[in-house]
């Protein structure tokens, strides 16, 4: 028994990751000129907690003008909101 299960050495704390979402899918459920934060995210259902943080990431096309706050955003994602006319603050 007790060589079938290695001993855990040392302490590893738990992994938060932040809740993704991808600007298509806020393309597709935002108006032109929103302004998009982890709230407004959570209230049209694109992610289901908040408590750790949103990060956007850059899958899928927006062809809209939004303003994102509050929100951590991948490269990719961010030259995809500017090059449509948004701004990432």
């Amino acid at each position: 028994m007790m060589l079938s299960i290695p001993k855990s050495r040392g302490f590893v704390g738990p992994s938060v990751k932040p809740a993704t979402v991808n600007v298509g899918a806020i393309g597709k459920v935002f108006e032109n000129g929103a302004v998009v934060n982890p709230q407004a995210l959570e209230k049209k259902g694109l992610v289901s907690h908040t408590n750790r943080g949103v990060k956007v990431l850059g899958d899928g096309a927006i062809g809209i003008r939004v303003k994102l706050e509050g929100c951590k955003v991948s490269a990719p994602a961010k030259q995809k909101i500017e090059a449509a006319g948004g701004s990432v603050a």
